[in-house]
């Protein structure tokens, strides 16, 4: 049984096979005159499926509205302020918590540099 045919709007650009893990840089889009031009695929990536999203971007960005694309970020000072105060980088590690690993890291090399001084241990140094 032939497959059934499939709408043009929903049909990527036909191109090169792209490397495991690539994402599609552009769709073929057809307006009403079936005038064909090229848009940016919006980059975002499924978690469950690990698919490409299949929509086009918006103009000037790199996502579709529904991921984002059309949000402009904080614009008062206490937008900023709140979205700083919330923003972690990976996982339960805050700003707060990288600060205090920091501050042990410099008295570990500081107590390591006064042990090796007095000669009572000789590790290797600390990068």
């Amino acid at each position: 049984m032939p497959a059934p045919p499939t709408h043009p709007c929903t049909e990527t650009a036909a191109a090169a096979p792209l490397p495991s893990g690539a994402k599609q840089p552009y769709l073929t889009l057809f307006g009403a005159g079936i005038k064909a031009r090229r848009a940016p695929r919006c980059q975002a990536t499924s978690k469950q499926t690990r698919q490409q999203c299949a929509r086009a971007a918006i103009p000037g960005r790199s996502k579709c509205r529904h991921h984002g694309g059309l949000s402009t970020g904080p614009k008062t000072t206490q937008g900023r302020a709140r979205c700083a105060e919330a923003k972690t980088v990976h996982g339960t590690e805050t700003r707060a918590l990288r600060a205090s690993h920091k501050a042990f890291r410099i008295r570990l090399a500081a107590i390591v540099e006064l042990g090796r001084l007095c000669g009572a241990f000789q590790p290797k140094r600390i990068k």
